[in-house]
């Protein structure tokens, strides 16, 4: 079944990172990513053992496991997500100037280099993309970078996210107030 009719679009891009993209959306952000380097990494990261954060390909359940397992979605579709940016057409990578290029370091830019399929050429980053999903507590940033050894509309991946709250404990406060709420519809206390 071929969902994907045409390549992805900014608009595709952004519904996509604020993780409330059609399947059809979805599958040409996946199609422009899948050939690619894609990294998933937090904000701090060991300058060594980058390659943990690395993932061959997205395929699409695996994305929408992401949408629903992290409850981004949740806090997009609660009006939650504080959507910050969505631009393109940046400086190259090799100048790192500009606010927006900081949190993509040397040391990612040659980790891209040395994990591409083939001799990264001209590498530049072309799309930023920020927000901040309340519901997780998780500050987002997505980097799309390309290059001229990459097929037309193909894109590196660089997403870091910084995580503001300890996870488990949402979850154990979302148990919580759902134990708490089964409980007294149960006439339990």
């Amino acid at each position: 079944m071929a969902l994907n009719t045409h390549s992805a679009t900014l608009t595709d891009f952004t519904n996509f990172h604020g993780m409330l993209a059609s399947p059809a959306a979805s599958q040409r952000c996946i199609d422009a990513f899948n050939g690619g380097v894609i990294l998933f990494m937090p904000r701090s990261y060991p300058k060594r053992g980058m390659s943990v954060y690395h993932y061959p390909q997205i395929t699409l359940l695996a994305y929408y496991s992401l949408v629903v397992y992290s409850f981004t979605a949740l806090s997009t579709l609660c009006g939650m997500t504080a959507f910050q940016d969505a631009s393109e057409d940046f400086v190259s990578a090799q100048g790192m100037k500009g606010d927006f290029v900081k949190d993509v370091t040397a040391d990612i830019v040659q980790y891209v280099k040395e994990k591409s399929a083939k001799t990264p050429v001209n590498l530049r980053i072309v799309r930023r993309f920020a927000y901040r999903f309340n519901i997780p507590g998780i500050q987002v940033q997505m980097f799309h970078l390309a290059d001229e050894a990459l097929p037309p509309g193909k894109v590196h991946l660089v997403e870091i996210y910084e995580d503001e709250m300890h996870l488990p404990f949402i979850f154990v406060g979302l148990f919580g107030i759902l134990f708490s709420l089964l409980g007294r519809s149960a006439g339990l206390f």
